[in-house]
């Protein structure tokens, strides 16, 4: 996380809100990116119960985001203005701060997502990793 942020406080003022190029989000925005999806999460934090596991999809997903391989976006995940990094950031960091304190609060804490199924803990920060990495690889377009 922290390494993705200072990256993208590292470049050059007019840098961090132009995008590489048309398909792709301005650094500043794959920050801003990275806090939406992470706000999504701790509703979906529970207890351990039973539902399907984290299966195929999760995979897939998590095998493209370790390679780097291009992946589309949710329109709803798709960073909505070009803010100063260090706004998109302190976002992201509270998104990550609230999944890590709902996790430390909730007794068996899985993850249950309506496409991955049901989350461990370590899959869940394998792939906040994985799609930290992702961007990372990918952030000069």
């Amino acid at each position: 996380m922290e390494g993705l942020i200072q990256a993208v406080l590292d470049l050059p003022k007019e840098k961090q809100n132009q995008p590489p190029n048309a398909k792709c989000f301005s650094p500043s925005g794959v920050l801003e990116h990275m806090a939406l999806v992470e706000v999504i999460y701790p509703p979906m934090v529970s207890s351990t119960g039973s539902w399907r596991r984290a299966g195929f999809i999760y995979g897939r997903v998590l095998e493209r985001m370790r390679s780097a391989k291009k992946i589309g976006t949710m329109g709803s995940m798709t960073p909505r203005a070009e803010l100063p990094p260090e706004e998109t950031a302190a976002k992201w960091r509270k998104a990550r701060a609230d999944i890590e304190a709902k996790l430390q609060t909730t007794p068996d804490a899985v993850l249950r997502h309506p496409l991955f199924g049901t989350m461990t803990e370590d899959q869940l920060w394998d792939l906040l990793d994985a799609h930290t990495h992702y961007h990372l690889v990918n952030l000069n377009g």
